[in-house]
């Protein structure tokens, strides 16, 4: 599963690229872009899911919707502003029963952070 916002699109899609026909792919997305604008190709099967930058859904609302695969064999990785993170992988752990150890979180930005360093939340 790959989660993030429109700073994580190129690091979505290249992984996306990498991944093999047997592997499923589940991408949540909040970001300004279509699919039409930013399209994303994969051999893996995918399920793409977006919800519009600064629209009414967000990703935790997406994240809520959909059917996660089996929690042992899912991975996930996610990047997108900092508290957005934080409340993501938190459901996932808390609501989900996804082993810390197979999530991998990346605050890409903080709201209102003139700052562009990454910051780790795992």
């Amino acid at each position: 599963m790959l989660i993030g916002d429109d700073t994580a699109l190129p690091a979505i899609a290249r992984t996306l690229e990498t991944l093999p026909p047997n592997h499923r792919a589940v991408v949540l997305l909040d970001t300004r872009e279509t699919e039409k604008s930013y399209p994303l190709f994969s051999h893996a099967w995918m399920e793409v899911h977006r919800c519009q930058k600064g629209g009414d859904e967000t990703l935790h609302a997406l994240l809520r919707h959909v059917v996660l695969p089996a929690t042992d064999k899912l991975h996930v990785w996610i990047a997108a502003e900092i508290s957005v993170v934080r409340t993501l992988r938190d459901h996932l752990v808390n609501e989900e029963a996804v082993p810390r150890a197979q999530i991998r979180a990346a605050g890409y930005w903080r709201r209102g952070d003139d700052d562009d360093t990454l910051a780790d939340v795992n």
